[in-house]
């Protein structure tokens, strides 16, 4: 009886070892993962400012010569 009940602890003692080891060589591929994922987001949001800061730029160089012109016409 103690025999069979030493081999089903050190089944199970074996299983849980077993277990948590793959857990662990996992977490790192995981991590990885979410942090290449992030850059990406984090690069793609860039490219959206730079995207929009080009878009307003003639928009406001032509508000600045308006108001240039106007002012000019004033005077």
């Amino acid at each position: 009886m103690k025999k069979l009940a030493l081999l089903a602890l050190t089944a199970a003692f074996g299983l849980t070892s077993t277990a948590s080891f793959a857990a662990d060589t996992s977490a790192p591929v995981a991590i990885h993962k979410a942090k290449k994922a992030e850059k990406k987001v984090k690069k793609d949001a860039s490219a959206q400012k730079a995207q929009a800061a080009e878009a307003s730029a003639p928009a406001k160089k032509a508000k600045k010569v308006a108001k240039k012109d106007a002012s000019a016409q004033k005077a």
